[in-house]
């Protein structure tokens, strides 16, 4: 709880909000594509692709609604991702 308020924070402000988790983000990407067994998979996302992610995960703990204003939201998240493995 802080004191200001006697609310309890959300995760994203306890996780630090939109730098730290977007940093996360980046560091995560770059351990991904560093590694062996998931750069195939991984290895060749767009550059802005962690900042996507941070959006969106930032969104769904308590953050701003940035990925829903500038990507179309979970459903669009979804058709995107579905349509990349199924299709």
């Amino acid at each position: 709880m802080t004191v200001e308020n006697n609310q309890v924070p959300s995760l994203y402000k306890w996780l630090g909000g939109e730098e730290v988790l977007k940093a996360l983000m980046v560091k995560f990407y770059e351990r991904v594509s560093a590694d062996e067994l998931l750069r195939p998979l991984f290895g060749e996302m767009p550059t802005d692709h962690p900042r996507h992610v941070a959006d969106f995960v930032g969104e769904v703990i308590g953050g701003s609604q940035a990925y829903t204003m500038s990507r179309g939201g979970h459903p669009t998240m979804l058709a995107h991702h579905l349509r990349e493995k199924y299709f």
